[in-house]
């Protein structure tokens, strides 16, 4: 998801989710999502070169450790971002609000 602006990115979240290789832009919105080279891939700088770059360098990956990289981005949203541990966490907020 190569963009100048994002909120959430929940495009990112879902394709991590199914163990798809993502690439996204240096933005906030993927600070808690992404760890590059651990779970998916952030672009340095976004322009056509980089973007090439990294894909060439992403596909020139091996198997291992491409599985590797999905298996930890499916492994973060699913302990991160699931809805029974997004509802608990607003269920805790809203206990302390009363």
């Amino acid at each position: 998801l190569p963009s100048y602006s994002e909120g959430f990115g929940l495009v990112v979240a879902e394709a991590m989710s199914c163990e798809c290789l993502t690439l996204v832009s240096d933005l906030p919105a993927f600070k808690d999502l992404i760890n590059h080279y651990v779970n998916g891939f952030t672009l340095p700088k976004l322009d056509s070169d980089n973007i090439s770059k990294s894909v060439i360098e992403i596909i020139s990956l091996t198997i291992e450790r491409k599985n590797n990289i999905k298996n930890a981005a499916r492994e973060k949203i699913v302990t991160n971002f699931d809805w029974g541990i997004i509802a608990n966490k607003y269920k805790d907020i809203l206990i302390n609000i009363i």
